[in-house]
């Protein structure tokens, strides 16, 4: 009886826990105002273009309480008055019948949660929002407590706080209800992330409300420039007019009579508290396909790669690649063969399966094996692809009838597209995934063929598979074949960033310092960089600056105190681990920070904001011999907490020693034949290597016709950021946040060798444009809309010079990085329109910065053989 009791007792205070009290047949008059506004964000400019753009909404509200059993109640909710005014523009409104129309019917429980709502079918969107609106302020309870509610923002998680007659409200970790259409990209750095702040003030008289007040403030910024900031404001006031008595009042033994008893001709529906998304319909400057590509065609050309035009074009078909059927994309390909590669790389950004499985049709007539090579690295930057992508992909590498280069590229494009794939969660455990890692690990273990091996380690390094770990070990320790080896350390050094491992940490170890066997410089500095970024310890330094005392290679050792020397410039916690190693007296001398070679590493800066850096990694690299074997430069994007690979790029060269010096032994384990090349990895993706020559038929052929202007070695437009979000606020207003950027890069290049002059000359050119926009807007674009959007576009070059001069023992090199000027531009545009408003507001801002242009210091050995070289 006492546990009954108990029971009870708990249950009462739970009802009770709301002591706002509704009497039945009664009616409770209020005015009702809420105001949406747009804005950048921290802008407190109220004239001009600076001026926020929105809509106010002002109602007469009427609550008739029509049902009543025990703690729940049937509630009607008429608008009686409804006005809508612009927030830009002061005295400018226009009457918004569709709020008066239809009345709704909402069940409210006794403990301050509302239950079903019930909506006449013909309700509009935009009127059911809004009353959901309204409806969510009166979700509110009068004791101290937490829980979770449903109301027009999702389900948030909910706070109350007390203190006599007033009730504070916060709501956080609001999650939508309707997840269908909205994609992210799931690289944290080519997001954006939003920041959110709702309040609710509520006053009492008599157990009724008197007055309630809501803010509900959500900031949206670029997690790669904070400065880009936009804001969205709801807000909401509901005060008491008067109370009425003697309505009606519906018989019935539960909510569902109560709700028939209603009904009548309105044709009810039950819905949740959660408000709805329009339909998207294409109201205004509407064309089709073919149409949309004949008006930006001569931005597509293959000359605008790398210039701004290319990115807008990109920007302006792929909403309308995005809803074009599998016909229409067919027919734009086949019709436009003079723009087929950016249209190709269009498809791929388009991530939809009419738009790859179109490409694919139109590709399998293509003879051309470049077309279809660009078609798959697009996709190789894929922001939430289907597994639809991953089949098409698994077929065309099964394919028999690729040739290597294709081949190549199409497994790199399955390694990266696999790793986006699993970078959601919930989708790395699907079938299609261990399926592609099986079959890449079973090709491992059973070809023979060094060329198909070396082809899967770099698709793998692409992928990140956390289950091919140790098979990459293996060959890293195993194989016999240098380019296996090297690519096999670099896929495990990109996955130690992923996840670490202490069986990867082991084998750099053993790599490094060749406990077992020897190996290539080369592949010795990519291990180094694994350990060296991993926190070692004190003995760790120590260990590893003992290594490179008494060496043959000078140049590595140069490189490696190069390396550590620029990590304790930048890194505080490695500079005093590195101190208290150089405290012993076995290596503070010339012999270990002397090491007479000429290789070097060096960490700078593109350019530093308040939020944002883009620092550049520089390296060269020499053999035994002196000869540069590898020289390149890697871009980074950096945040406070995110580190983004934008571009690494680097010339190599191999087995040349012999042109240089007849007793020069060639590295590594086996003679090398000569080959040069360029490595490119862009945005984190490693694409098919260029390679200039192999062999020493080719190296001459090259010298004797070398290009005396640069050659085109990459160009592609890649998508990076890519977003379609919907945001719900608690006044029932809903918002539509797209983010699209678009990078067109060109990389082009020329080599030079004169073995008469015994010197060689290149240049490497870095061609890239990029346009950003976003938007921040009101979904119901069949009444209302008002939308604020920038735009954010640039475009630069960078020169990447090496001279080298072999008539001397030992060569003497100069690199040059030469930065020309460019501009970059932020355009921001605000927008309001209404039904009922005659004339469309709009309000446009426009900043430029320029860039001056640079050249940058690599180190003080290079300025001074630049000196010596260039001065001949």
């Amino acid at each position: 009886m006492k546990s009954y009791l108990f029971i009870q007792l708990i249950l009462t205070l739970v009802t009770i826990g709301c002591a706002i009290h509704f009497e039945p047949g009664n009616a409770y008059l209020y005015g009702y105002t809420t105001q949406t506004t747009l804005n950048e964000a921290n802008e407190e400019s109220l004239s001009g273009a600076r001026r926020p753009v929105g809509y106010t909404v002002t109602s007469d509200l009427r609550l008739s309480v029509m049902w009543k059993k025990s703690y729940d109640y049937l509630i009607k909710l008429e608008v009686t008055k409804s006005s809508l005014q612009s927030v830009s523009r002061d005295g400018v409104s226009t009457d918004f019948p569709e709020l008066r129309r239809y009345p709704v019917f909402f069940h409210w429980h006794g403990d301050g949660k509302v239950g079903r709502v019930y909506l006449p079918m013909n309700e509009q969107t935009i009127s059911a929002n809004i009353k959901k609106g309204i409806i969510s302020m009166l979700q509110i309870q009068t004791v101290d407590s937490e829980r979770t509610e449903v109301d027009a923002s999702g389900e948030c998680d909910v706070e109350y706080q007390v203190t006599g007659n007033k009730v504070t409200k916060s709501k956080t970790n609001c999650r939508n209800l309707e997840k269908a259409g909205q994609f992210y990209h799931p690289n944290k750095m080519f997001d954006s992330t939003k920041m959110s702040l709702t309040t609710s003030t509520y006053e009492f008289i008599n157990d009724v409300i008197t007055s309630a007040h809501s803010s509900d403030k959500q900031d949206i910024f670029l997690n790669a420039d904070k400065n880009i900031d936009l804001q969205v404001t709801a807000l909401q006031d509901l005060k008491l007019i008067n109370t009425e008595t003697g309505g009606e009042v519906v018989k019935a033994d539960s909510i569902e009579k109560a709700v028939e008893a209603v009904d009548a001709d309105l044709d009810l529906i039950g819905m949740l508290l959660g408000t709805d998304v329009d339909s998207p319909s294409c109201l205004i400057d509407c064309v089709s396909l073919k149409e949309a590509v004949k008006e930006v065609a001569s931005d597509l050309q293959a000359d605008k790669i790398s210039k701004i035009e290319s990115p807008r074009a990109f920007h302006k078909l792929l909403p309308v690649f995005r809803q074009a059927s599998q016909q229409e994309i067919t027919s734009v390909l086949r019709e436009n063969k003079n723009i087929l590669p950016q249209l190709l790389d269009i498809a791929a950004a388009t991530q939809t399966d009419s738009a790859i499985e179109a490409a694919i049709e139109v590709l399998k007539d293509e003879t051309d094996y470049r077309m279809k090579e660009r078609f798959v690295m697009a996709t190789s930057f894929s922001s939430h692809p289907r597994e639809s992508l991953l089949n098409a992909l698994l077929e065309m590498f099964k394919d028999a009838s690729n040739g290597p280069e294709l081949s190549e590229s199409v497994a790199l494009a399955l390694g990266s597209v696999t790793r986006t794939f699993c970078q959601v969660e919930e989708q790395c455990s699907l079938e299609i995934v261990q399926k592609i890692e099986s079959m890449f690990i079973e090709i491992l273990t059973e070809s023979k063929d060094p060329v198909v091996i070396l082809k899967i380690v770099r698709a793998l390094r692409n992928a990140r598979l956390h289950g091919t770990t140790q098979n990459l070990i293996h060959l890293a320790e195993n194989s016999t074949d240098n380019a296996i080896i090297g690519a096999a350390v670099q896929a495990l050094a990109v996955m130690s960033q992923d996840f670490a491992s202490i069986n990867v940490l082991d084998a750099m170890g053993r790599i490094y310092h060749q406990n077992e066997r020897s190996y290539d410089s080369g592949v010795r500095t990519t291990a180094l960089a694994v350990l060296l970024s991993s926190r070692p310890s004190v003995y760790s330094l120590t260990t590893i600056l003992l290594s490179t005392v008494n060496q043959t290679d000078g140049h590595l050792g140069a490189y490696v105190l190069g390396m550590m020397q620029d990590l304790a410039t930048h890194q505080p916690e490695f500079k005093e681990k590195l101190g208290q190693a150089l405290n012993s007296t076995r290596l503070r001398n010339y012999h270990t920070l002397s090491p007479g070679g000429k290789a070097n590493a060096l960490t700078s800066f593109l350019g530093r904001s308040l939020h944002t850096n883009i620092p550049y990694r520089l390296f060269v690299q020499n053999s035994q011999a002196g000869i540069m074997k590898k020289s390149g430069m890697q871009v980074n994007l950096q945040t406070a907490d995110a580190l983004q690979p934008i571009l690494l790029f680097s010339i190599y060269a191999q087995g040349l020693e012999s042109f240089v010096d007849s007793n020069a032994v060639t590295e590594g384990m086996e003679p090398e034949d000569p080959t040069a090349g360029l490595a490119l990895d862009i945005m984190d993706v490693l694409v098919r290597p260029v390679e200039f020559f192999r062999g020493k038929a080719a190296l001459m052929s090259a010298v004797w016709s070398a290009p005396s202007s640069p050659v085109t070695a990459l160009a592609l437009n890649v998508i990076t950021q890519d977003k379609h979000q919907t945001l719900f606020l608690q006044n029932g207003i809903v918002l539509q946040h797209d983010l699209l950027g678009v990078a067109s890069i060109e990389l082009s290049g020329f080599i030079s060798i004169s073995l008469w002059n015994q010197d060689a000359h290149s240049i490497l050119k870095n061609s890239g444009s990029t346009v950003v926009t976003g938007s921040l807007s009101i979904a119901e674009n069949n009444h209302l809309s008002a939308s604020i959007d920038f735009d954010l576009s640039a475009a630069a070059f960078i020169d990447f010079i090496t001279d080298v001069n072999f008539y001397v023992t030992p060569p003497q090199a100069c690199l040059r990085m030469a930065l020309d000027p460019f501009t970059v531009t932020e355009q921001w545009t605000k927008v309001e329109q209404a039904r009922g408003i005659p004339k469309r507001a709009k309000y446009s801002i426009t900043r430029s910065k320029p860039v001056h242009g640079a050249s940058y210091l690599l180190s003080k050995e290079n300025s001074r053989q630049c000196t010596v070289l260039l001065e001949k």
